[in-house]
């Protein structure tokens, strides 16, 4: 398994079960109504299946931005 951003191996030790999903795709429908409208932020899952913890530090930029 790779890390979606870095594609470093993610490595799981000491673990019993482990679930993983597949088939995820940003979802931008948003994006496309509130672009020519708003100044958009795109984040997170929106650009790309990611992390809570990328998703939270893509917010914090965002946020600086503004």
């Amino acid at each position: 398994m790779q890390h979606t951003t870095s594609e470093a191996p993610v490595i799981f030790e000491g673990v019993d079960t482990l679930v993983r999903c597949h088939g995820h795709h940003p979802e931008s429908g948003l994006e496309a109504a509130l672009q020519p409208l708003v100044e958009l932020h795109v984040i997170g899952d929106c650009m790309a299946p990611r992390t809570a913890e990328e998703a939270v530090y893509e917010g914090l930029k965002a946020g600086w931005q503004i």
